[in-house]
């Protein structure tokens, strides 16, 4: 028992060294805002704000719905499945993640509505599948104490229609796919009396995902400039209609690397079983951004920005365990995060602080 201690603190201190109390490193992605020039309309360093705080807020809530909570929904012991023979322990489990997605509205130039003001709220879906193979069992230390040192490997594909956000959301340029790969190493098999316990790390990627644009009709970049470390230019958006040419008053794009860890236990009883557990998420991307003020044919546009950001979330899962087949639902909450320096939250209907609640729903196949 004093050995199983230590291994639980050894797992407790590897898992809280990653992490940090810092939630966000909003990094170089503000700059832009303090280069418009005197000539451009006041309001549009308003919406270079707006729009810096939407991308900032955008990515973990992106984020979040490719990781959700569980790696392996309803399951938060490693080892998961039943063995055939000489066969290793293995389970396929496909699942439907939910976020509601708030950012600072951007869709708001052609109304002449003012910055700072609006929020988008939307709830943004993916459609999940993870295996897992089971690759060591682990070792039992007494005979209601083992599964200690198991570890499965772990691959995930993701389906997001982000097109799902409507006109004036993602483009439909944006991907579609996103995979990710990983491990679970298992701290203790569930047993009559104690709870199966593991931590997992995956890490996943999605390519340039595009939101909005600042010109429906014809964009020229009439300058540029890379002497900061990055492209900041500005040009005029051209075509039919009214000066401006249409469009939103921002726009963003960006990929997305994803490393998460997730530490979780479960217990059954009977049929149902419950899974708690805590996340820690990293999220890096590199960015670019355009804005303009309303019923303004000028826009600004920056690129080669670079973003990282952390938040740590916690999960609880329902299963019902049938055989061979487990169904299970997964609510979960994810941290917010410190708004930009120069964004008031006090003149918006958005709240970068404010939490993200997701959730899932699906099943699971063991073999």
């Amino acid at each position: 028992m004093e050995n199983g201690m230590k291994r639980w603190g050894w797992a407790f201190t590897l898992l809280t060294a990653v992490s940090s109390p810092v939630v966000a490193q909003h990094g170089n992605v503000a700059n832009p805002c303090t280069r418009v020039g005197s000539e451009a309309p006041a309001a549009a360093r308003d919406w270079c704000i707006q729009t810096a705080q939407a991308v900032t807020s955008a990515q973990p809530q992106l984020g979040i719905l490719l990781a959700a909570g569980n790696p392996i929904l309803g399951a938060g012991r490693a080892g998961g499945g039943f063995r055939l023979g000489v066969l290793p322990q293995a389970s396929v489990s496909a699942k439907l993640n939910l976020v509601q997605v708030q950012l600072p509205d951007l869709r708001s130039a052609g109304s002449g509505a003012g910055p700072m003001a609006g929020r988008l709220t939307a709830v943004a879906p993916a459609i999940s599948g993870t295996a897992m193979l089971g690759v060591f069992p682990g070792v039992s230390l007494a005979p209601m104490l083992g599964g200690i040192g198991s570890l499965d490997l772990l691959a995930q594909a993701t389906y997001l229609p982000l097109r799902t956000f409507g006109a004036g959301g993602f483009d439909e340029s944006s991907p579609e796919m996103a995979y990710g790969a990983g491990v679970r190493v298992g701290i203790l098999r569930e047993s009559f009396l104690l709870p199966g316990v593991s931590v997992s790390a995956m890490y996943r990627r999605l390519g340039d995902a595009r939101f909005g644009n600042v010109c429906q009709g014809t964009a020229r970049t009439t300058s540029a400039d890379t002497s900061q470390g990055y492209s900041f230019g500005q040009g005029s958006c051209t075509g039919s209609g009214d000066s401006a040419a249409g469009g939103n008053a921002g726009e963003f794009s960006f990929d997305l690397h994803n490393t998460s860890v997730r530490a979780a236990a479960s217990k059954r009883l009977l049929l149902l079983g419950l899974t708690a557990g805590v996340g820690y998420d990293r999220w890096r991307s590199d960015i670019a951004f355009g804005f303009r003020a309303p019923r303004d044919p000028r826009f600004f546009r920056a690129s080669g920005l670079e973003l990282s950001s952390r938040r740590w979330s916690a999960f609880a899962n329902g299963v019902l365990s049938l055989p061979f087949v487990a169904l299970a639902a997964e609510a979960g909450w994810l941290q917010g995060g410190a708004a930009l320096a120069e964004f008031d939250p006090s003149r918006s209907r958005f709240d970068p602080g404010s939490g993200t609640w997701f959730g899932s729903v699906g099943m699971r196949l063991s073999l």
